[in-house]
């Protein structure tokens, strides 16, 4: 994207999956930019752990069928910088928006709500063949749609997916 590793002041987990921070410390170590995760998802990161997961589709119960021989990997721990709680204002780092609390499939998940409409929310939305829907797995299903409903009420006009691009708030909104 143009920067430079120095430029990098903040790294945001949207929760506290391996596939979100399997490579934080050395992020952390290249750019010496400050991690922010939510205060609920801390212990994981520091103890090195993936957040509990509950699969709540078949996608999910056939990833876990998979995987339930294996045993959890354990990375390092790294002790996050900055504990959000509810909000947090990302003004000080340069950048016009918020970070909002967005729990129901980590207890500690957050959505990053920019002044232009644009919000990342992780793994709090998922996507099967274009169709919105819950996710292969989440924590708490009521919090997680509460938690939908706090972005769809929200200035989101876009909603950044992370493993399956960009939708409007108009579909979302229709999916949920």
């Amino acid at each position: 994207m143009g920067y430079k590793a120095g430029q990098v002041s903040l790294i945001i987990l949207t929760h506290a999956h391996f596939d979100y921070y399997g490579s934080i410390k050395e992020l952390k170590d290249i750019t010496g930019a400050k991690i922010a995760v939510h205060k609920n998802d801390s212990q994981y990161l520091i103890q090195g752990k993936s957040a509990e997961v509950t699969p709540v589709s078949a996608i999910g119960r056939f990833v876990m069928l998979i995987a339930k021989n294996r045993s959890q990997k354990k990375k390092q721990g790294v002790r996050p910088d900055i504990l959000i709680e509810d909000e947090m204002d990302l003004n000080r780092f340069g950048v016009k928006g918020k970070v909002i609390s967005t729990p129901g499939h980590t207890e500690g998940s957050v959505s990053i709500l920019l002044d232009s409409g644009k919000c990342i929310v992780g793994d709090t939305i998922g996507s099967t063949f274009g169709r919105l829907n819950y996710g292969a797995f989440c924590n708490d299903i009521n919090m997680l749609k509460e938690s939908i409903i706090k972005i769809k009420d929200s200035n989101a006009k876009e909603i950044y997916l992370s493993h399956d691009g960009i939708c409007s708030i108009d579909k979302m909104r229709k999916a949920f």
